[in-house]
Parts: structure tokens; sequence; C-alpha cells
């Protein structure tokens, strides 16, 4: 079901900065971790999902309306479930 919502004080902030600097990175800051040791892909994988499924609100993106309004639209029928590829595991 899809929950269609205007945007938060903070979040049209955000929407702006982001508008005002696009294809800039300023609000992800990518990180690489190695890790140590065996992994048990399949625990990985369902600890991620495990914590995608319990914050609906990483569904939620900005979509403009017709008279070009940002509003946030949470679609909790999308679903994670991604395989990881096995190179990002070694």
């Amino acid at each position: 079901m899809k929950t269609i919502a205007p945007l938060s004080k903070t979040q049209y902030g955000l929407y702006a900065e982001c508008i005002a600097h696009q294809g800039e990175v300023c609000y992800n800051i990518p990180y690489l971790y190695t890790l140590d040791g065996s992994l048990d892909e399949e625990q990985l994988r369902k600890a991620i999902e495990a914590a995608v499924a319990a914050h609906p609100t990483l569904f939620t993106r900005i979509e403009l309306t017709e008279q070009g309004d940002p509003m946030q639209v949470i679609d909790d029928s999308e679903t994670f479930s991604r395989a990881l590829p096995k190179q990002a595991l070694r």
C-alpha cells in the first residue's frame, strides 16, 4: 500500500539542498569494510533483510506532484531481497 504525505520541514530542507547540489554526494558517505575470518552468507542476507523489514521508511522516496510539489511516498509493498555478489564477500 502506498502512503503519500507532505514533507516535514526537515525533509523539505534536505530536498532543497539535494536539488541545489545535484550529482554531489554531500549526504552520502560510503564506507568499505574488510571482514576477517569466515562469513556465513545466508546469515548476513537474513540479517540485512530483517533490518530492512523493520524499517519500512527505507522505502520512502520523494515524488513531485503534477503541480511540481515534492511529496513523500512510502510503498510498504516493496521488498528487499537481493543476493550479494560473490566478489563483495571476498
